[in-house]
């Protein structure tokens, strides 16, 4: 199983689970049609998407949606020493 949730300030607003992997296509399909019509142009409310560093979220298909819908889009850098 791959959970995919979108997380604010006012607990979860939307997920996503799938049966097995989540593929680049469902993700990108969950971003356009799920996560990102919720959110607004910067710098309006929930407009910055925070995503972790896995090496998916930095497709440049997936910066080009995010530019689409006019958001700012940041990592944060995992390590297993943190």
């Amino acid at each position: 199983m791959s959970t995919e949730a979108l997380l604010t300030l006012d607990g979860i607003i939307a997920g996503a689970v799938v049966e097995g992997s989540m593929t680049k296509a469902m993700y990108i399909d969950y971003l356009a049609f799920t996560v990102l019509p919720q959110y607004s142009a910067f710098p309006g409310l929930l407009s910055v998407l925070v995503m972790d560093n896995v090496k998916i979220h930095h497709r440049q298909e997936i910066l080009n949606l995010v530019a689409e819908f006019g958001m700012h889009m940041h990592w944060f850098l995992c390590c297993s020493d943190c």
